[in-house]
């Protein structure tokens, strides 16, 4: 399973459908999915209504007729997370649910991207119109300018340049440090750190534990126990998020912690979780309560990207 995660994450880096398209796709199939058309047939009708993505849904069709899941399907175009969401959908149940909340997040997260670009588009045009004036400026006002100082530049002005030009190389190869040392950072510590980042981590923090309680509740209604959802989720790729919760929950049971420390310790885990799994509920009282709760996230981060 590992090899063929890794062959995914290859593929998808560069034949990821576009997010548009995805929300496009996925909130089509809910509609016809609820008239009762079936997955496959769904596809089809996709492929026809969007021509621009014609190939990659000819590839997911061509997949579902030899057998092989939704989610193997639609594995090379989409991002990590949203496969392992459609894969555990896929075998525990409520891939309808699925499709429909991934759907209004995209299309959310498109509605968001187009008001970004409508707001940079005047500073931008601003400032290559300033541009474009001080070439101007720089071709043919200046060396009238310069004509009129017969002398040598000043050292004064060498030494700013160098300063400018110093900071400038300092601020690029800081920005390359930290990058270099953010990507060697563990999968769940890199989501943590971009949990922290000011105004976008609250917004990324909020998505995290949707995602999480979302699948959870599918694991426990489908009847599965804490340390059966641990170990299915150590047979995942090592580097995906839910792998590395795994083995952390896993590490501390082993110990002798409970799971409350964990989520705790954790910024992409929401506190609330801990209230429901200290109660005790049932499985199906919990399942639903989990549920519920990955519903409220979800609704906090369509406000949230709405606004």
């Amino acid at each position: 399973m590992a090899k063929l995660l890794k062959k995914y994450l290859k593929i998808s880096n560069t034949d990821r459908i576009q997010l548009n398209d995805q929300a496009f796709i996925f909130s089509t199939m809910v509609d016809l999915m609820k008239m009762g058309v079936s997955i496959r047939k769904s596809v089809e009708f996709v492929r026809i209504m969007r021509p621009a993505i014609a190939k990659p849904m000819e590839k997911v069709i061509n997949q579902l007729q030899r057998g092989k899941s939704f989610s193997t399907a639609f594995g090379p175009y989409v991002s990590t997370n949203i496969y392992y969401q459609l894969e555990i959908a896929d075998q525990h149940g409520g891939l309808e649910q699925t499709l429909e909340t991934i759907a209004k997040i995209f299309t959310s997260q498109s509605q968001q991207r187009k008001k970004l670009k409508s707001l940079i588009q005047y500073p931008v045009f601003l400032m290559a119109f300033l541009g474009i004036m001080m070439l101007g400026m720089r071709i043919y006002i200046m060396p009238e300018l310069a004509n009129w100082n017969t002398g040598t530049a000043s050292v004064q002005s060498q030494v700013i340049k160098l300063v400018i030009i110093g900071m400038l190389f300092g601020i690029i190869v800081g920005i390359l440090y930290l990058w270099l040392k953010f990507k060697k950072k563990s999968m769940a510590n890199q989501v943590a750190l971009l949990c922290r980042i000011p105004i976008f981590g609250q917004l990324y923090q909020t998505y995290c534990h949707y995602y999480l309680t979302a699948n959870l509740s599918f694991f426990i209604s489908s009847g599965m126990s804490m340390g059966s959802v641990c170990k299915y989720l150590t047979l995942l790729d090592s580097q995906s998020l839910l792998h590395q919760i795994g083995r952390r929950v896993e590490k501390s049971m082993a110990s002798g912690q409970d799971i409350s420390s964990v989520i705790k310790k954790s910024v992409y885990l929401p506190i609330e979780l801990d209230l429901l799994l200290c109660k005790g509920s049932k499985k199906e009282t919990l399942s639903k309560e989990v549920h519920a709760l990955s519903m409220i996230k979800y609704k906090t981060l369509i406000q949230k990207l709405n606004e």
